[in-house]
């Protein structure tokens, strides 16, 4: 009860602090602060299902957003997105004899500096945790989560920098009609994630990054949640969530060169610190961990150059919260390989295809695999 307390009191303080800091009245916008952000992008989606008949979807991402530097300490940073409102994914599919699509609020936060090495976020936000590619065994990077954040770094001799960045995600609210009597069963859900990273120097101007973070859900179990894998992926008890969900993540990024190309390893270990003891019936041990590995080589930005990648990723059932993962492998209880290779042909344009070969970890056998082909203008 006391460390929820204090999470409030810290929560409400931010929102103070941070709204106390903005510019009461009417605002005239400059031009030269003002920047304007977006790209388009154009997918075509094959998926192989075990038992279904194969699913061709023809799809497209618009995002635009809008950034204002209200003061040197102070910008407004906006995101619209196409899509369905799902939290994990903006795409579009082409459906529906050519109906007008939506265009959803993203993000629209504000983001505060203080000091030259705090930021402090408020609103609907890009995640500020540090992510590489292997980070979306716990978050999507389509996510963008609601509620405060806090981010520091701080460098140590001009040997490296450690940084520290704090979440408090907002999941979903108790209404104010709940009758007192069913209270505890549909009281309001939070996730209060910190991380603490450091970035190191090596050899041959590489860089190495090592952070763990810790992801604490909060009356998870209360509530389903409306995402895009809840329905068939972590355990369920009438509907709801069996475990509660501490998750607790290591990640590692070695960043480096071969034949003058830019070359990425990453790897990240979770596991479910929260997780029942008495919740399987078969096995000797909980479904509770997941990992993710590979590497990319190359980097496809500039104008013709190149991409590949290999990652393998591993997720048990109950490792973490699977409507928050990424969307386009199969959330948990599965396992497989993914696959990419990227050019850019012209100045801000970049062609990919994309491989997902999955397989189901327990249970009968459901393979799927995901073929997408985009094509990614950024304007």
């Amino acid at each position: 009860m006391q460390i929820k307390r204090t999470s409030a009191a810290l929560v409400a303080g931010l929102a103070f602090f941070m709204a106390g800091s903005a510019v009461a009245g009417e605002i005239t916008i400059s031009s030269d602060k003002l920047a304007f952000k977006g790209d388009l992008r154009l997918r075509h989606q094959t998926t192989e299902e075990t038992d279904k008949t194969n699913r061709d979807r023809q799809r497209f991402r618009l995002r635009f957003g809008m950034d204002y530097e209200v003061t040197s300490q102070l910008a407004v940073k906006t995101l619209f997105a196409s899509g369905t409102g799902e939290q994990t994914s903006t795409n579009q599919t082409l459906s529906n004899m050519s109906s007008q699509k939506q265009l959803w609020i993203d993000q629209a936060y504000l983001e505060f500096k203080p000091i030259e090495l705090l930021k402090l976020y408020g609103g609907k936000m890009k995640n500020p945790l540090w992510q590489p590619y292997v980070s979306d065994a716990v978050w999507d990077t389509d996510l963008n989560p609601e509620g405060l954040a806090e981010s520091v770094k701080l460098s140590f001799f001009g040997k490296g920098r450690v940084f520290v960045n704090a979440l408090q995600m907002v999941v979903n609210e108790r209404t104010a009609t709940t009758p007192v009597a069913s209270s505890s069963a549909t009281a309001a859900q939070y996730v209060f994630s910190n991380q603490i990273g450091v970035i190191l120097p090596a050899p041959m101007d590489s860089r190495l990054t090592l952070a763990g973070a810790l992801h604490e859900w909060v009356n998870e179990r209360n509530k389903t949640f409306n995402g895009p894998h809840n329905p068939n992926t972590n355990s369920k008890t009438n509907g709801n969530l069996s475990n509660d969900f501490r998750v607790a993540d290591i990640t590692a990024e070695l960043y480096t060169t071969l034949f003058n190309m830019p070359l990425s390893i990453q790897g990240s270990y979770i596991k479910n610190l929260a997780a029942r003891d008495d919740l399987y019936t078969s096995g000797d041990r909980n479904r509770d961990t997941g990992h993710q590995v590979g590497l990319m080589l190359g980097n496809a930005s500039a104008p013709r150059s190149w991409e590949v990648a290999y990652f393998n990723k591993r997720l048990e059932q109950d490792s973490t919260v699977a409507d928050a993962n990424d969307s386009d492998f199969p959330a948990t209880n599965r396992k497989g390989d993914i696959y990419w290779v990227a050019f850019a042909p012209w100045k801000n344009q970049q062609l990919k295809a994309k491989f997902f070969q999955t397989s189901i970890i327990e249970g009968a056998k459901k393979d799927i695999n995901t073929m997408q082909f985009d094509w990614q203008v950024k304007f």
